[in-house]
């Protein structure tokens, strides 16, 4: 997976040339075409990693029911369009390359606080004009570049991942998730409506290790369960910064160069048993 190309409140300077960016179209289009010949060659024939790549382009465009306008030179120029332009230029590039969207790659837009219902209602609703708006687009690019223009908006498959940071006390404000696994099976269901649900950025703060092997457990039981969920990235494996606030899961062991902890072997058990009752 590669995580990510574009963010509000982080597109503030050009990395490469640690200057603020002045063509954010320019920007916009160059980044991408740096990502896509890094993984898979200029001319899309690079044998050099597993496919299909999952290419999270978008990191937390809405927030609290609302777009993030803050510090994105990208809204700036397009406004709401920022993210159809975006995509649009990704899917393009991709096709000149000979990639085939769920083939050779799969592209992803990661969002915080889905679980709350009204921000999910409202992302919902902009992900449905944004795929129309964005079939659209791409189909006046084909056009000029000699694709036929028969892109769909169901065409589109765009992965919704969902970060998932659980803290068993309420009162940490930097973490939020699910209440129950019923609230992470509800959005799924609910999300189905424009795309599958990845569940990312799972992570549990407790030190409870008996309640750490339950909340894996379970979540991943229920990531099998339900079918539109496509996979779960864990969070914080292997390694941690000091002081993190979102907790480390703990699958690796780093006093044991790397060992796998008990939390890893029950992982392990709870896929296994999983697919036992699924497939007796």
């Amino acid at each position: 997976m590669l995580h990510y190309l574009f963010e509000p409140n982080k597109m503030t300077e050009d990395r490469q040339t640690q200057k603020p960016i002045s063509s954010p179209g320019e920007w916009a289009e160059k980044r991408i075409s740096d990502s896509l010949d890094y993984l898979f060659g200029s001319t899309g024939t690079s044998n050099d990693l597993i496919r299909p790549v999952y290419i999270v382009v978008t990191n937390e465009v809405f927030y609290n029911g609302n777009w993030d306008e803050e510090n994105n030179p990208l809204f700036e120029k397009w406004g709401k369009n920022w993210l159809v332009n975006v995509y649009a230029e990704f899917f393009i590039q991709a096709e000149r390359r000979g990639l085939i969207l769920g083939e050779d790659y799969f592209i992803v837009d990661n969002e915080n606080g889905l679980t709350d219902k009204a921000n999910r209602a409202f992302v919902i609703e902009e992900l449905k004009k944004f795929k129309e708006a964005t079939a659209e687009e791409i189909n006046l690019r084909r056009q000029s570049e000699g694709f036929p223009p028969d892109l769909k908006a169901e065409d589109i498959l765009i992965i919704i991942g969902s970060q998932n940071h659980v803290a068993t006390h309420p009162d940490n404000k930097y973490l939020s998730g699910p209440a129950t696994m019923g609230d992470l099976n509800d959005l799924a269901s609910d999300l189905i409506e424009v795309g599958p649900l990845l569940v990312t950025e799972t992570s549990l703060k407790t030190e409870d290790g008996e309640e750490r092997s339950e909340f894996i457990s379970e979540i991943t039981s229920l990531a099998l369960r339900n079918k539109n969920v496509i996979g779960i990235a864990f969070w914080g494996n292997f390694l941690i910064e000091e002081g993190d606030r979102y907790g480390e899961l703990g699958l690796f062991d780093r006093s044991r160069k790397w060992s796998p902890t008990l939390e890893y072997y029950l992982l392990q058990r709870a896929l296994y048993l999983e697919l036992l009752k699924q497939n007796p």
